[in-house]
């Protein structure tokens, strides 16, 4: 792997410091020419989720994929039938009252994954973002 400067990188420190760099160069860009109109605040109309909606979520999930930061699978979820259906919908209801999404479902950790061209140049990988099952499912609402 090598550095922006063609400079070989070695370790995994090294790897890790260089991507970090990357994607905050990449995900930090300053916003340019941003007209903000007022906007008109609307009473939402919308009410939580219901048992049968998150029934119908949690059978969307796909199978087979990476679990989240969680170390939770779909599957998982897929299976705790009535049980962790009904904590579901009080964990969501609360969440949906409190307008305030829990702080460890914020965290998400940027994998780089190879797109392609040379595989030694950290500008050929996109950031892949790695985040909890439950925020994934949680947005499937949205």
């Amino acid at each position: 792997m090598r550095k922006s400067d063609r400079t070989l990188l070695t370790g995994n420190k090294e790897f890790a410091c260089e991507f970090k760099d990357m994607f905050g160069k990449l995900l930090n860009q300053p916003i340019i020419n941003i007209i903000v109109n007022e906007l008109t605040t609307v009473e939402q109309l919308l009410e939580a989720p219901s048992k049968n909606e998150l029934e119908t979520g949690l059978n969307m999930l796909k199978n087979g994929k990476a679990p989240g930061i969680d170390e939770i699978v779909s599957e998982c979820l897929k299976k705790g039938e009535l049980c962790l259906l009904n904590q579901l919908h009080k964990l969501i209801n609360i969440i949906w009252e409190q307008e305030e999404i829990p702080e460890s479902w914020r965290v998400s950790v940027l994998c780089p994954v190879f797109k392609k061209g040379d595989i030694m140049e950290c500008e050929n990988y996109r950031g892949s973002p790695y985040s909890t099952q439950l925020i994934r499912f949680y947005l499937t609402f949205f």
